[in-house]
């Protein structure tokens, strides 16, 4: 006689049902685990009979076969040993007449799934991808999932599921006995959204208008945040391009229920969901080190796992020194940052990561980093060529803002104090982006479109919702005639011209704006005359 637990196992992001048949039969006392298990899974024998133990369950006194079915996809983790545990005592009291009076019977295990890691002493310690779980146990039609107690916050956050937190194996059994009765835990997710943007501000004691200067900087990074486009800042050390976008997680706009669901499940699985709450309630923004590996940037793994990009989703991938990252892990940013998605292939299976994220990047225009600027370069016109040159021409097409940075002119009173030009601060940059925001939506919802943000548009989408005046058609048009667009390039600069119309409040696109994203059309960085000083005179210009 075999017994059926029900549970769920991860891959990628991703979660899917998983029926645990357990077998206990005459023979010598072993315990195999079959069914594509990993080293986690198959260890869970030594922790099942350690808290079988320590809960003061007879163990079973003959062979035990452990079959996690479906067989076609490999399990990981360490989330199977709850439902195995519980299966074994269930097999056990079904064979063995002497133990039927050690363990109850247990009428709710057909309505409810179990996950969870067990402890050598019979306790419960939380699993990554409680959210995926519990939505994989919802699609299956089960009402209810056991899981430890530290996980039930995040598990309740899936609507049509009552999560059950326990602390123990013997909290567990005692539930499915009906002798322990555990009201289901609430799931809020609207109350941990974050809605006011100056909290973020005051958390993070950063502010735009530490950054003297640079307004076209800070004006394209708020078109960057408000239509999720990708932008590169270029300039000589010293000239804020890090300060500036390190200083873009101040504007970002709250996330909706959707972003934070799809943002939870993803730190979940990488086990970087804080404890104290069990939502993602922020953007994220994610500034990983040149250092990192082309795994660790889009992911993989024998999980696989996440990388930085599917961390990012929904928020800003930051990468500072941009032309010091691998050519390898550069050139992979080239697809997701198209499709919006990332898929890692394996030989059993395929996981597909959400990668709907911002780039900001900076770099320096060559290896001294004093190209183009006051100072004194030491750097070969070749070598500054080739550093250039790091950045392949179908990865700088992916941005749609490049803007060179000059160091800011000084005022009178000595070489310490900045001019009194005016200087663009959070508060004034964050108003503009919850305006684009708002008009984003309101668009998009009156066309009757599912895309929230204007980079994501598709090319009939740009032709119906972008809006342009007469002026503005006219020097759009003047600039593809003279062969300095493609068509792509024209869709582009359209999407980037609507978003800094709605940060401005225009309902129509005006020939300011489309001069505006022609000025930061990216184009290859060697026909950059970067040998004059001046911002204008390295943007990209129409």
């Amino acid at each position: 006689m075999s017994i059926h637990v029900s549970s769920a196992g991860l891959f990628g992001v991703e979660a899917a049902g998983t029926d645990i048949e357990v077998e206990v039969s005459g023979g010598l006392p072993t315990f195999i685990v079959v069914g594509l298990p990993d080293a986690p899974v198959r260890e869970s024998r030594d922790r099942v009979r350690a808290a079988m133990r320590a809960c003061r369950l007879p163990l079973p006194k003959g062979r035990v076969t452990i079959n996690l079915a479906p067989a076609r996809r490999r399990r990981g983790g360490s989330s199977f040993d709850l439902p195995i545990a519980i299966g074994v005592a269930a097999a056990v009291r079904a064979t063995d007449d002497e133990a039927r009076d050690l363990i109850p019977a247990m009428p709710r295990l057909a309505d409810h799934a179990l996950v969870g890691e067990l402890g050598l002493d019979g306790g419960l310690r939380p699993v990554t991808g409680a959210i995926a779980l519990a939505e994989a146990i919802r699609d299956l039609g089960i009402p209810g999932l056991i899981l430890p107690r530290a996980n039930a916050p995040e598990a309740a956050l899936v609507a049509g599921i009552d999560a059950i937190g326990v602390g123990s194996l013997a909290e567990a059994l005692g539930f499915l006995a009906g002798e322990l009765e555990i009201a289901p835990t609430r799931g809020e997710p609207e109350r941990w959204l974050e809605q006011d943007g100056a909290r973020r501000t005051a958390e993070l004691g950063l502010d735009l208008g530490e950054v003297r200067g640079q307004d076209r900087a800070k004006r394209l990074i708020a078109a960057s945040v408000a239509g999720g486009h990708h932008a590169l800042l270029i300039g000589s050390p010293g000239t804020g391009k890090t300060m500036l976008c390190r200083r873009a997680e101040t504007i970002l706009p709250p996330l909706t229920l959707d972003e934070a669901l799809e943002a939870t499940r993803v730190h979940s699985v990488a086990g970087l969901l804080p404890a104290s709450r069990p939502l993602i309630d922020r953007r994220p923004f994610r500034a990983p080190h040149h250092g990192i590996s082309t795994a660790a940037l889009v992911g993989g793994g024998p999980g696989p796992r996440p990388g930085e990009i599917a961390l990012a989703s929904s928020g800003i991938l930051f990468l500072d020194e941009i032309a010091e990252f691998d050519r390898a892990a550069l050139e992979a940013l080239r697809q997701p940052l198209e499709d919006g998605r990332i898929t890692v292939s394996r030989a059993r299976s395929i996981a597909t990561f959400p990668a709907r994220m911002t780039l900001l990047a900076a770099m320096n225009p060559c290896p001294c980093g004093w190209f183009g600027s006051r100072r004194v370069c030491r750097c070969a016109r070749p070598a500054v060529m080739r550093y250039q040159a790091r950045l392949s021409g179908p990865l700088l097409d992916r941005f749609d803002g490049l803007l060179f940075l000059e160091p800011p002119r000084l005022g009178d009173g000595g070489p310490f104090e900045v001019g009194n030009e005016p200087s663009l601060g959070t508060t004034e940059l964050r108003a503009a982006v919850d305006r684009a925001v708002a008009m984003q939506l309101e668009r998009f919802e009156g066309a009757g479109v599912a895309t929230r943000r204007n980079v994501a548009m598709t090319h009939r989408q740009t032709e119906q919702l972008v809006a342009l005046d007469a002026d503005a058609k006219q020097l759009l048009g003047r600039t593809y005639r003279k062969g300095r667009l493609t068509a792509r390039g024209v869709a582009r600069v359209r999407r980037l011209a609507r978003t800094l119309a709605d940060l401005d409040g225009r309902l129509e696109v005006e020939a300011a704006h489309v001069a505006e994203a022609l000025a930061v059309r990216p184009r290859p960085l060697a026909q950059v005359d970067l040998g004059r000083a001046g911002a204008n005179a390295v943007s990209v210009r129409a």
